[in-house]
């Protein structure tokens, strides 16, 4: 039996045995611009979108899921500096988004300094335009 996959961005598959995450959040905002006038307040008029960002955290446990691979596979990403596309587990598309920035603990460490245990969260953002969409090269 195949494993369901939780999300992917780009060709990297989020999955339990992987990289499982457990929780992600989003945060969206909306521009506006302020209109000045002599004699009243200011108001404010919508200029459109404003950022749109996501975020992805999970654990990495040895001999459970994956690990460092995983790690590397992601900054490989983010080093490309594209935009990759983002689908739910449900298959639904949530668009094109850049890797921002990922942050990794890592803790337990076996006796060679190898880490056990690897806590991760990945921020990214929404990539409106799609036009700068990267391709997964030679995955590890």
């Amino acid at each position: 039996m195949t494993e369901a996959n939780l999300m992917s961005l780009g060709l990297f598959v989020f999955t339990l045995s992987t990289a499982p995450f457990d929780k992600t959040s989003r945060e969206t905002s909306y521009e506006f611009g302020k209109k000045f006038a002599v004699t009243k307040a200011h108001t404010y008029q919508p200029l459109g979108l404003g950022e749109d960002k996501r975020r992805i955290s999970g654990k990495l446990v040895e001999g459970i899921t994956g690990g460092e691979e995983q790690m590397d596979i992601l900054r490989d990403m983010e080093a490309q500096g594209k935009s990759w596309n983002l689908v739910s587990g449900k298959g639904d598309d949530l668009g094109a988004w850049y890797i921002d920035s990922i942050s990794q603990n890592d803790s337990h460490h076996a006796g060679d300094g190898t880490p056990r245990v690897i806590e991760f969260e990945i921020s990214l953002f929404r990539d409106f335009d799609e036009t700068n969409l990267g391709q997964l090269e030679n995955s590890r």
